[in-house]
């Protein structure tokens, strides 16, 4: 019987704040922005983590588009489920949010 070698492999993600200050890299809104726009953004950003931080093991030099399966966030469903409206993009953070102006 041949023993398996498992290993896990760490992932480093920035908040995406920091890949626009850090890197220049915006982090568009995921529901109105073209999948392939999408997956170019995970190539920038792996290559420019592996110019920064390639000493510490960190991104990849000739990475591979990365295509997400985009589905809602589940604490966005609930709050809508309870009567919230629907979360709406904050350009400036590069996330979704819930409006609460109006209350």
């Amino acid at each position: 019987m041949s023993k398996k070698n498992y290993s896990v492999k760490p992932v480093v993600i920035f908040t995406p704040k920091r890949y626009e200050t850090e890197f220049g890299i915006k982090n568009p809104n995921p529901w109105e922005t073209d999948p392939d726009e999408l997956a170019e953004n995970s190539v920038k950003a792996s290559r420019k983590l592996y110019e920064k931080f390639s000493d510490i093991g960190l991104g990849n030099p000739d990475p591979e588009p990365v295509y997400y399966y985009l589905q809602p966030d589940v604490r966005h469903v609930c709050a809508m489920a309870f009567g919230a409206g629907e979360p709406r993009w904050i350009e400036r953070d590069s996330m979704f949010w819930f409006d609460r102006t109006d209350r």
